[in-house]
């Protein structure tokens, strides 16, 4: 569909006032021309507010990758034939319309220019660019500091069409007097200490394009994981370009990458960017395996990083605006940034009159209350998660439930039933494949066949991996047939619910409309895996009393319904 876009508009070039537009295929093969190369990498490295992600390196391996789903943009300004202003941008970036090249890959949007520019190039290039594409706005992400913005404020032209907002991102200044004692947290200390109490803990960076390339997809898994914990979201599985994207960047020595190991397995992972003057950009790819998530893996592996380029001599290490509070708790320093959008003068003019009112009422209403940012975020985050539920209960016509939906602490426990599985008598389960704490198996989960929407089905997952639970996963087909939980030792309370001291008991059990041979066989091939693991007497397995086809395929099937109390154990 995009493509069709891009051919309608374009290849175009526009000459005026000694601008150039280049739009479409045409900017591609402009990504062949040395000469044109080379003048971008001068003004790169001569423009003082310049990132790594205006590089010729980035902007080109975005384009080629992303091209054909994002029609490229290229402004630029030449004088005695030396290139002395640009300005990279793609069309159709959700969110962001006209956006600069790399849209939301890139964490600063800006222009290049000489030193002797005056502010003359970039009033032109969006003109220009406005003239091509009159009814689309125009949005730079976070515009890193420096960047010359009076012209917004001294131009009544662009003081009448734009709105800016300000930021501030998070920073590690290296420099800082007080950065030993920064790494010599005790939070550090004691959650680092925590993780060498398991066994071997490794921090290490990978420099090799073969390593990197073998360790991807499960850094990819994790990360889907989390995002997926905690929006809903698999980013890695629905757009298969991330991939390509990073190992190409990858393979112009632009990311840095470094991984924290347990025992040889990957427990956290962080993906940042290596910029200009010794900066390091972010961690956008961060990831850890849930599993380890009350040791705070993650917090860890970036205490390490930053140790890691203080010993290197970098710069500063900039976390990158977004808000989250892990990242405020980090910084020593923040830096102010702004958000640009330019846009026709009606537009701009009530954009800024709704942003002033609802900032004003805003403060206002959250002061008097009490509320802080943290709140709003926490509450958004669970009205996101409760909508996703509602909404899949309604696509799945289950209207009445869906207006009854609440969620979160407020959600239904549902009355459990006890089953005993007899392992004199266990069915065949040879020939199912049974995964062990696999987060690839459970991104499988199909949520139309499903109880509980994809996010809720992750996050759930997430915490039931974070208490110490252990999960078992039949996949087919590319797709999560069956999967159930071990409840840990200190967690199931069978002596109290009546089960004999060394029970094993399997909880959170979901089919994907299995008959009930598929059900009995799954569940025949756990126990069997516990069973040999050794030290277990008994085995059982806890399912929803109302889920009634599991129920009578466990009773037809010679389980044993047992009177124990479930409620007794915390499921």
């Amino acid at each position: 569909m995009q493509e069709n876009i891009v051919s309608h508009v374009g290849p175009k070039t526009l000459r005026a006032s000694g601008v150039e537009v280049i739009t479409g295929e045409s900017v591609l093969r402009l990504l062949s021309d040395d000469a044109f190369l080379s003048g971008w990498t001068g003004l790169y490295d001569a423009c003082p507010w310049a990132t790594v992600f205006q590089s010729k390196e980035f902007v080109s391996v975005w384009y080629k990758v992303y091209g054909q789903k994002h029609m490229p943009i290229v402004v630029k300004e030449e004088h005695n034939g030396r290139l002395t202003g640009l300005l990279t941008l793609a069309r159709d970036v959700r969110g962001l319309g006209i956006t600069a090249a790399g849209g939301w890959n890139a964490y600063y949007h800006t222009w290049l220019v000489a030193a002797d520019d005056d502010d003359r190039f970039i009033r032109r290039a969006l003109a220009e660019v406005r003239k091509l594409f009159p009814k689309q706005k125009i949005t730079l992400k976070y515009i890193p500091p420096n960047t010359p913005l009076g012209w917004l404020q001294t131009d009544a032209h662009w003081a009448a069409r734009h709105v800016s907002r300000p930021f501030l991102r998070p920073v590690i200044y290296f420099n800082d007097p007080d950065i030993a004692r920064f790494f010599g947290r005790k939070r550090f200390k004691e959650a680092r200490n925590r993780l060498k109490r398991q066994g071997d803990l490794v921090y290490s960076q990978v420099t090799d394009f073969d390593t990197f390339v073998s360790v991807f997809d499960e850094l990819a898994e994790q990360y889907d994981f989390r995002k997926g914990a905690t929006l809903g979201k698999a980013p890695f599985r629905k757009n298969p370009l991330k991939k390509e994207f990073l190992l190409s960047l990858f393979k112009e020595n632009i990311l840095h990458v470094s991984l924290l190991r347990l025992n040889g397995k990957i427990i956290a992972s962080l993906i940042a960017t290596e910029g200009k003057n010794k900066w390091v950009h972010g961690a956008g790819i961060n990831t850890h395996h849930p599993r380890y998530s009350r040791a705070s893996p993650g917090y860890v592996s970036m205490m390490m990083l930053g140790q890691q380029l203080l010993g290197e001599g970098y710069q500063a290490f900039d976390l990158t605006p977004g808000g989250h509070d892990y990242k405020e708790g980090l910084a020593n320093a923040h830096d102010q940034l702004y958000e640009l959008t330019i846009m026709d003068r009606w537009a701009a003019f009530s954009t800024k009159l709704i942003n002033r009112h609802v900032r004003n009422r805003g403060k206002l209403l959250l002061a008097g209350a009490g509320i802080t940012s943290t709140h709003v975020k926490r509450d958004i985050k669970n009205w996101l998660r409760n909508s996703q539920e509602k909404l899949r209960l309604v696509q799945k016509g289950q209207v009445k439930a869906a207006l009854k939906y609440k969620g979160g602490s407020h959600a239904k426990r549902h009355e459990m039933e006890l089953f005993e599985i007899d392992l004199a008598d266990l069915h065949n389960g040879g020939a199912i494949p049974l995964g062990i704490n696999k987060l690839r198996d459970l991104l499988e989960y199909d949520a139309g066949r499903g109880r509980v929407s994809f996010g809720k089905f992750i996050h759930d997952s997430s915490r039931r991996f974070e208490g110490g639970e252990k999960c078992f996963t039949w996949v087919k087909e590319g797709r999560l047939m069956a999967c159930v939980w071990q409840l840990p030792a200190a967690k199931n309370n069978g002596e109290k619910a009546g089960l004999p001291k060394a029970a094993v008991v399997l909880d959170g059990l979901y089919c994907h409309g299995m008959e009930q041979a598929g059900v009995v066989a799954f569940l025949s091939a756990v126990s069997t895996q516990v069973v040999e693991e050794g030290g277990v007497e008994a085995v059982y397995v806890s399912v929803i009393a109302a889920d009634k086809s599991v129920s009578a395929a466990l009773k037809q099937t010679g389980f044993s319904k047992v009177s124990g109390n479930p409620s007794q154990m915390q499921l």
